[in-house]
């Protein structure tokens, strides 16, 4: 079954940073302090800063690359940023309201140099992440749409799935959005297609291992070669 883990930001207001540490100091995953990690998803940026109010949680992170560990901070409303390094210039701000339990991957999308076309513009991404380990003999996978069109046109939305007969679809994600599903443990070439059609705009042998999670990110551009053509990514996640 497909599990659609809708981005909750709010818009309130942001409280005082009450940042710190990487685990939760309870044994129970309810009770565990929110916590955050980050990832630059940006295929024309040089490097990206990431702020929980003035907490950084990323420091001049590359395109494709993550923070090394998830962030603790005390339940509340904060200000989730990013932008450029020794700058002070956040690019994208929105309010995010942490609670017990949760916990976020904070992930930069769309480009630098955007034109006019606002939809690609620079933005940070909440993607819900689950830290409970899987039950059994599975793995998490959590995919994101980050992928840019050519000059003129908006991304599709994406089916995400192992082969021409997949056992794991992940059906019609829009741009910016992320769904999360349980696999069994083993190693599957997963596809990144244009939704409802047979166009793979990348694919990527994923190996899964028992009672882990994985951010898998489709980025990159359109009609691009080198480091900015479309591909995906992985991103092991820690668990609690």
């Amino acid at each position: 079954m497909i599990r659609r883990l809708a981005p909750f930001a709010l818009l309130l207001t942001a409280y005082g940073c009450g940042g710190g540490g990487t685990t939760g100091g309870n044994s129970d995953p309810a009770l565990q302090r929110p916590s955050l990690v980050a990832v630059n998803a940006v295929s024309d940026s040089t490097a990206v800063d990431f702020k929980v109010n003035e907490t950084v949680i990323g420091s001049s992170l590359g395109y494709l690359s993550a923070s090394p560990n998830f962030q603790a901070f005390d339940a509340g409303d904060y200000d989730l940023s990013a932008g450029l390094p020794g700058t002070g210039i956040d690019l994208s701000t929105i309010a995010q309201t942490l609670g017990d339990g949760g916990a976020l991957a904070a992930v930069a999308i769309g480009k630098m140099d955007y034109g006019d076309e606002y939809i690609k513009r620079f933005q940070v991404v909440p993607v819900s992440v689950n830290r409970i380990v899987p039950n059994g003999s599975k793995a998490r996978l959590i995919f994101l749409n980050a992928l840019i069109r050519e000059p003129g046109f908006e991304t599709p939305s994406i089916d995400f799935q192992d082969g021409e007969r997949p056992q794991y679809p992940i059906a019609d994600v829009e741009y910016a959005e992320s769904f999360a599903i349980q696999v069994d443990i083993g190693t599957y070439t997963f596809e990144a297609r244009r939704d409802n059609t047979e166009l793979v705009y990348a694919e990527k042998a994923i190996t899964f291992e028992t009672g882990k999670i994985y951010l898998a990110v489709l980025s990159g551009e359109v009609g691009t070669t080198g480091a900015t053509a479309p591909k995906i990514s992985v991103f092991p996640l820690a668990t609690y």
